[in-house]
């Protein structure tokens, strides 16, 4: 594992339009984030995608990753950028190394001057999607902590856009789905873990089944296999705190907040 990024050529070329795409840890609006960012690596667009850790491991949980690996695109204008090394123990390593995604993870750096040399970019497009309340609430609030929020400062201070799709809108409700999970299991059950070839399914002696999250790459195997113990796609209604709600209308006055990751397609054919 490359644990200093080798930036790719269209990265390090200020000649060449850029996006980078900055995933931090939510999984509403997970299928259009994975449609447009699919769409753009289809169309050999430069793109330098950063996971922050929760994006990463909420990234993973929903498929990201292994859909990617079911369905191969030609990578030769796309780098993954990952910021820390825990999250990659958790099969998010094994997978792009499966799948042979361009993958790289960001060394720890005090000084976040990377972060900050992205931001300055000239010929650049950053876009937060999805971006999370904490995101939103560390910025707003002036907190650069982590390798992405240093990067959003860093391009607001510049004076230069940045699009954000927050996964808290600007409506009190919010419907949203859920990866895959283990319903409870009936005491006559019976669960061949060995499906889950990444280790999410344990079994100690005598006890019953249990679901690791943290090692599911949602391929959603023991749902098919087990649909009466496993289900995906859950629809949770979550309220939206007023806190969120005023702190997405402060940071709106500094960058472009868009509804929904689809409209970002037509925000960067407006560019």
């Amino acid at each position: 594992m490359s644990r200093t990024p080798n930036l790719p050529s269209f990265l390090t070329d200020e000649s060449v339009h850029v996006i980078i795409w900055c995933y931090t840890g939510g999984g509403h609006f997970f299928k259009e984030n994975y449609q447009v960012i699919k769409d753009l690596i289809s169309n050999s667009v430069p793109l330098c995608v950063i996971f922050s850790q929760a994006g990463a491991m909420v990234a993973n949980r929903y498929g990201f990753f292994w859909d990617l690996k079911s369905n191969p695109l030609n990578y030769k204008s796309t780098i993954f950028l990952f910021s820390g090394l825990d999250v990659m123990k958790y099969n998010v390593q094994r997978i792009l190394e499966e799948a042979k995604l361009p993958y790289s993870v960001i060394e720890p750096d005090p000084a976040f001057s990377m972060a900050i040399s992205l931001a300055n970019r000239r010929n650049t497009t950053i876009i937060i999607s999805p971006m999370t309340s904490n995101t939103v609430a560390k910025v707003v609030n002036g907190i650069c902590d982590t390798f992405i929020t240093n990067l959003i400062c860093g391009r607001l201070k510049s004076g230069k856009r940045i699009i954000g799709v927050p996964t808290d809108g600007l409506e009190q409700i919010i419907l949203t789905n859920l990866p895959v999970r283990m319903i409870q299991l009936d005491k006559s059950q019976v669960i061949n873990i060995d499906i889950c070839k990444y280790g999410a399914l344990k079994q100690e002696p005598r006890t019953k089944v249990s679901f690791d999250p943290k090692y599911c790459v949602g391929c959603k195997e023991c749902e098919q296999m087990y649909p009466e113990s496993f289900v995906s796609g859950e629809k949770l209604s979550l309220k939206i705190r007023k806190i969120d709600i005023s702190n997405l209308k402060r940071l709106s006055r500094e960058m472009k907040i868009l509804k929904s990751p689809l409209e970002v397609k037509n925000t960067l054919e407006g560019t």
